[in-house]
């Protein structure tokens, strides 16, 4: 069995971010017909099992697609005909996500999502530090309304006592 781009017993056989995939190919070099190829991934304490589909373009070829949402180092077994390959098993390492918009981070499941010194808002992220000072200069524009329409007021007031016929 060869992987393209070939991997060793235990080796760091590929990087990939949360949530994204990493496709794989394999080929028979026995050329057995009818195999039934599998491919396991133990994660943590779970192991789950690959789609495996054969490739329609070469003869003894298989193809599958790995994809993790939690960080971590995923085993990758591989086995023909339920026996399993002198090469298998793998390792991969699922990496941090990474988010393109400012002050965006990945959570746990690789989903992009607000920093904690930040907020959503109007789908982008801004700083509280950003959202203070505009909040603040709006209510003292408001304040400075609210101020020149009291002024304004009194002005009115004072002139009415020294009404002059």
């Amino acid at each position: 069995l060869t992987v393209m781009g070939g991997c060793e017993k235990m080796s760091l056989c590929g990087v990939v971010e949360q949530a994204e995939e990493l496709k794989f190919h394999i080929q028979d070099n026995l050329d057995r017909d009818d195999a039934t190829v599998t491919a396991l991934v133990h994660f943590g304490q779970e192991t789950k099992s690959l789609t495996v589909t054969r490739t329609p373009t070469q003869e003894h070829g298989y193809d599958f697609v790995f994809s993790q949402n939690e960080r971590g180092v995923a085993i990758l077994e591989i086995a023909v005909n339920d026996i399993q390959v002198p090469e298998s098993p793998w390792r991969i390492e699922v990496i941090e996500h990474v988010c393109l918009g400012n002050q965006m981070v990945a959570n746990e499941n690789g989903e992009c999502s607000c920093s904690n010194n930040s907020r959503l808002i109007n789908g982008e992220c801004m700083a509280d530090g950003i959202f203070a000072g505009i909040l603040s200069g709006v209510c003292g524009f408001f304040l400075l309304v609210a101020l020149w329409r009291f002024l304004a007021y009194r002005r009115e007031k004072n002139d009415e006592v020294w009404k002059v016929n």
